[in-house]
């Protein structure tokens, strides 16, 4: 509400509080209502006085407390230091301060996607478990030039040195070398092979310090479309990391070893994979190893986005038998050669003394033995209606070879299986106990 002196000048709160205390008590000065007027100015006084010095100390305190948490905050991630190796359950990695003389350390991380974040933390996590390996092979002839010279990837399996690769990325090969994330380098004695998985194990003696294995995860619950990280040494490119989605599950791939052995579980991926990617970790978004890479369809070697992985859990069942026997002992039906049939698969030869053989099945291959004076007379002879057709193993239908051989690898030597044959237009079932390959 204005106040006006009779000038029409607004007046200030002080000359209204002051004429004010002068209506009051217009008698001389220290009366009842002047004394009253001047206690209420000075109580408001103290009281604005009171709210001042305590905002100075609420400032005081707050800015003691802030400069303790940015120190201890501080102080923690010193402690820490470097990527962390976990993920939240968001599957956005959590960073902390890179390592002291760390390259291209990440100064400021909000300038990156959530998805580029992940990929960063991956390879931040595996790249040091990703080794270099490098073949050497004696000349095999007189018309060689020299030694020749292959390469591949490989991965640290665990702290006691051990590596693992493929088997084709070694096969054939007198000198195996081994180099790490830090430069260092060791030759590597091959501990076992499995040609039929293509899964090789080596062995190294090299500083800890080198040996950074790789967290084996679950290839049970892939989905199709899943992202996944291939790192590897495509052109001897060190620890080059590409990316991908599964493309596909359970497929099946041709095994090296002249058979007509497959390997199952295969996965197949669409992140760009070429020559010596042989043997690198197929990692998920967590940084866990899902599988192993192991080839490409092209037909000019190099990538066309069709990509496959043998699956971890192969890898988890296989390798510590091959560090503890050095081999895979596998069961062995007794059959050498098979050929398709309409019903099932039909038995072209038998193995000498094999299981089958001892069981009384007939094949179409077939060797005469008659004694003679001073000796044995052998004739070969072949007769296809002659050969039994195998219809199914303990009730699992059997209609190529290939699926005859994995329906054989689900038991162990020693085992008796149920087949089913057919022979002359007559199913019969034939107990054989499975021998060792």
């Amino acid at each position: 509400m204005a106040v006006t002196d009779g000038t029409f000048g607004i007046l200030d709160s002080e000359t209204c509080k002051k004429l004010c205390c002068e209506a009051l008590a217009p008698e001389k000065n220290g009366s009842a209502a002047e004394r009253r007027c001047h206690q209420g100015s000075a109580a408001k006084g103290r009281i604005v006085k009171t709210t001042f010095w305590m905002c100075i100390v609420s400032a005081i305190l707050g800015s003691i407390l802030a400069i303790g948490l940015t120190n201890w905050h501080a102080q923690s991630q010193a402690e820490t230091g470097g990527f962390r190796d976990t993920f939240q359950e968001s599957q956005t990695p959590v960073f902390e301060r890179p390592a002291v003389g760390q390259q291209n350390a990440v100064t400021s991380l909000h300038k990156f996607t959530p998805e580029e974040l992940v990929s960063i933390a991956v390879y931040e996590k595996v790249n040091r478990s990703v080794v270099n390996i490098r073949t050497v092979s004696r000349p095999t002839s007189r018309f060689s030039y020299g030694p020749s010279e292959g390469a591949g990837s490989g991965w640290v399996y665990d702290r006691d040195g051990h590596i693992v690769t493929n088997h084709h990325v070694i096969a054939g090969s007198d000198l195996v070398e081994v180099t790490f994330h830090d430069g260092q380098s060791s030759e590597a004695t091959v501990v076992g092979a499995d040609p039929a998985n293509d899964i090789a194990v080596l062995q190294v003696k090299i500083s800890a310090e080198s040996l950074v294995p790789v967290e084996i995860g679950e290839s049970s619950s892939l989905r199709v479309g899943q992202r996944v990280y291939a790192i590897g040494n495509p052109f001897g490119l060190e620890r080059t990391m590409t990316e991908g989605i599964v493309s596909s599950l359970n497929r099946m791939l041709r095994a090296e070893t002249g058979t007509a052995r497959l390997i199952h579980s295969i996965i197949q991926i669409d992140a760009a994979l070429n020559q010596g990617n042989s043997g690198g970790p197929l990692l998920d978004t967590q940084g866990l190893l899902i599988g192993m890479n192991t080839a490409i369809a092209s037909s000019t070697g190099e990538n066309t986005g069709i990509g496959f992985a043998i699956s971890a859990n192969n890898i988890k069942r296989i390798v510590p038998i091959l560090i503890r026997d050095g081999r895979i002992v596998r069961p062995s039906l007794g059959i050498a050669f098979a050929f398709p049939t309409p019903d099932g698969v039909g038995i072209y030869q038998l193995i000498e003394n094999g299981a089958a053989e001892k069981a009384g099945l007939l094949s179409a291959f077939w060797v005469d033995r008659v004694e003679v004076s001073g000796g044995v007379m052998t004739t070969q002879r072949v007769q296809p209606r002659r050969a039994d057709q195998i219809l199914s193993i303990n009730d699992q239908p059997v209609r190529t070879a290939e699926v005859l051989l994995s329906e054989v690898e689900k038991y162990r030597p020693g085992e008796v299986v149920n087949v089913r044959i057919l022979r002359q237009g007559k199913q019969i079932v034939v107990k054989i106990e499975l021998a060792e390959e």
